[in-house]
């Protein structure tokens, strides 16, 4: 009984943290990373030079200007989603007439979300009028360059079947020429696309919302100047939100992994200590 004791009591800080049971860890976790989604902390977040840039193309925009808003697949809606609805709002705000569609499949239906979780007629907006939804075209980079050279022919209708020519917001757009601003969402080639088709031919102001991931490929469009700016990822969404006054999932998201990240690297400090604790107790016998 006493042998039993005195093992517990000579049991280390390094033999604890050995022990313990990861369950606990993953649940901590849980609860600290539900906490800014309940009540968001509003911890900073840095805005880099090319979000800003892309910011100060948007905010030059004038009531009446066209906005090609292509969206993006539903499947990164996690990490871009954010900054469709706050750039959406923020466009309808301005005034600024929005043509929504993209290059993937399900593209009718991104944009349907985007308008069903703004919902610009509360705003006092328009379908038809200040924003239309003309859904998927397929063909890769050939849409994109049919669209820069007739937008009435690559569209022909919107995404409910209504004819381009009975949206009062089409009547006055023909081409890319006719286009204020390009903001692309991008989980793939969409930048390399309209860098080619829009911007190399005509001369339109291209901004790219990407996923995290093709912020690699996407710098060097940036740096030659096609890409006038971009937001990336969940960070970029934040900058977003913050820039424009419409607070969503984007900054409770970075809360969220400011809160994850201190906590691993609280772990890996005490992880350490105890592992050279126990080294130099092992050194001392």
């Amino acid at each position: 009984m006493s042998g039993t004791k005195g093992e517990k009591s000579s049991e280390t800080f390094a033999d604890k943290v050995g022990k313990m049971d990861r369950r606990y860890i993953y649940f901590l976790l849980v609860v600290l990373l539900a906490i800014p989604y309940i009540r968001p902390i509003g911890l900073p977040v840095p805005i880099p030079v090319y979000t800003r840039r892309a910011m100060e193309y948007i905010d030059a925009l004038k009531p009446g200007d066209y906005v090609i808003f292509h969206v993006t697949q539903i499947a990164v809606w996690g990490e871009l989603g954010p900054s469709h609805y706050a750039l959406f709002t923020y466009l309808l705000e301005k005034g600024t007439k929005i043509i929504m569609w993209g290059g993937a499949t399900d593209a009718g239906n991104a944009a349907n979300v985007v308008i069903g979780y703004v919902k610009p007629e509360k705003m006092g907006k328009k379908y038809g009028v200040d924003y239309a939804n003309f859904g998927y075209v397929p063909g890769g980079e050939t849409a994109y360059a049919s669209l820069a050279r007739d937008i009435h022919a690559t569209f022909k209708a919107d995404f409910y079947g209504t004819p381009i020519g009975s949206i009062p917001m089409m009547t006055n757009v023909r081409d890319a020429r006719d286009i204020d601003l390009v903001i692309g969402f991008d989980a793939g080639n969409v930048y390399s696309y309209y860098s080619r088709q829009w911007v190399a031919p005509y001369n339109t102001i291209l901004i790219i919302v990407s996923t995290a991931i093709v912020e690699a490929d996407l710098t060097p469009f940036y740096q030659a100047g096609s890409v006038k700016g971009y937001i990336s990822g969940i960070g970029g969404g934040a900058a977003v939100e913050l820039l424009t006054k419409h607070p969503g999932d984007a900054l409770k998201g970075m809360d969220a992994l400011s809160i994850a990240h201190v906590l691993w690297i609280l772990f890996v400090i005490i992880g350490n200590v105890a592992y050279w604790s126990s080294r130099l107790k092992s050194k001392s016998r």
